[in-house]
C-alpha cells in the first residue's frame, strides 16, 4: 500500500489493458452482474454465466464466450480486491485513452463481422471488401458513442462498490501526465522491446503508480513478469529501469514522494 505524508490513507491501483476493458464491456453487455454470487468460486460463477447465456440464446461463438468469461473473472477479482481492503482505503481503476481507441477498433470489427454473418459472407471476404470499409464509416460514430455510454455505466457500477474509475490522461485530474508518460515510454524503450500499445500501457501503469495490470495478453504478461522477477539476465534491466524512472517521477524527493518504487505486475 502507498502512504501519503500527514494523512493516513492507503491506495490500491489497478490498470486495465484494452482486452480487460473489452472483456468487462462484453460481460456487462450480456450478463446482469447480479446473477453472480461474489463469494462463490470463479469456476462456479463462469458456469453460471454460460448457463445464463445459453438459456437466453446470447452465446454467439466460443471467442465471445471466452471474452465474457474473462470479463466475469476480472469483475470478481476487482470486487474481491475491494473487499480485501479496509474501508478507509481507496481502490482506483485507471484506463488509457489508447485503450479507448483500441477498444473502438475491436468492437467495430466485431460489429461488422456480425453484420456479415447475417448475410453469410465469410470473414476473409468481409475484412478485405470495400463494403466493409463503407460499413465502418457508418458504424464508427455509433460504436464510439456506445463505448462512451458503456464505460460510464461501468464506472457507475464500480462507484456503487466504492471503486473509482478514471482515465489516466485526464488533464483536469492529473495535469501534465501525458508528457510524463511519454518520458517513461522513452526510458522503457532503451531496455525492453514491447508492442507499441503494450509499451504505452506499461508506462501509463508505472506513472499511475499501479499495483497491478489486468490483461489477457500472455506475451505482455510474460514480459512484465520477466522485468519484475529480477532473475539473471533481467536483474540489470530492472535496476536500470527503476533508477531512470525514479529520476523522472521524482521518487525520493519532495514532501509527497512515494517510495520505494514498485514496478506493477501483470495479472490475468
Amino acid at each position: 500500500m502507498k502512504q501519503g505524508k500527514g494523512k493516513h490513507f492507503s491506495e490500491y491501483i489497478i490498470f486495465l489493458d484494452t482486452n480487460a476493458i473489452t472483456d468487462l464491456l462484453l460481460y456487462f453487455q450480456h450478463v446482469d452482474g447480479r446473477i453472480i454470487d461474489l463469494d462463490e468460486d470463479c469456476k462456479v460463477a463462469i458456469k453460471k454465466v454460460k448457463k445464463h447465456l445459453t438459456d437466453n440464446k446470447l452465446l454467439i461463438s466460443d471467442p465471445a464466450y471466452d471474452a465474457i468469461s474473462h470479463g466475469c473473472k476480472f469483475y470478481k477479482e476487482i470486487i474481491e480486491r475491494r473487499k480485501s481492503l479496509d474501508d478507509e482505503n481507496t481502490l482506483r481503476i485507471y484506463y488509457s485513452m489508447f485503450n479507448d481507441i483500441e477498444a473502438r477498433s475491436v468492437l467495430l470489427k466485431a460489429r461488422l463481422l456480425l453484420e456479415f454473418e447475417k448475410v453469410y459472407i465469410p470473414e476473409r471476404i468481409a475484412v478485405k471488401s470495400r463494403l466493409g470499409t463503407s460499413l465502418q464509416v457508418g458504424y464508427a460514430d455509433k460504436i464510439g458513442k456506445k463505448l462512451e455510454e458503456e464505460l460510464k455505466i461501468i464506472s457507475e457500477l464500480f462507484s456503487e462498490k466504492n471503486i473509482k474509475v478514471e482515465k489516466h490522461e485526464d488533464p483536469q485530474i492529473r495535469p501534465g501526465i501525458l508528457t510524463l508518460t511519454l518520458e517513461v515510454v522513452s526510458v522503457i524503450q532503451k531496455y525492453v522491446i514491447m508492442e507499441p500499445f503494450d509499451l504505452y500501457i506499461y508506462a501509463s501503469a508505472i506513472c499511475a503508480r499501479s499495483n497491478e495490470i489486468l490483461t489477457t495478453d500472455r506475451d505482455f504478461r510474460e514480459t512484465v513478469h520477466n522485468i519484475i522477477s529480477g532473475e539473471p539476465g533481467w536483474a540489470p534491466v530492472k535496476s536500470k529501469l527503476e533508477n531512470d524512472i525514479k529520476a523522472i517521477l521524482n521518487y525520493g524527493t519532495g514532501p509527497n514522494n512515494r517510495t520505494p518504487l514498485v514496478l506493477p505486475d501483470a495479472l490475468g
